[in-house]
């Protein structure tokens, strides 16, 4: 697994947001996931997102 920060019109296997609290101000219109995404936006859900990501790849 690898990680690389996103970029406008190209699209990914997965995304995964971080944000800095639940609002989800920032439009995420812009990028594309073919398989699936993950929004955290505390410490505290790195291991459930890594589960997520993991599920989202076996499947």
């Amino acid at each position: 697994m690898s990680f690389t920060y996103a970029e406008e019109g190209f699209e990914y296997d997965i995304l995964l947001y971080i944000a800095g609290c639940v609002n989800r101000c920032t439009s995420l219109d812009a990028y594309r996931a073919a398989k699936g995404s993950v929004f955290i936006w505390d410490e505290t859900q790195i291991s459930e997102a890594c589960a997520q990501i993991e599920d989202i790849l076996n499947n």
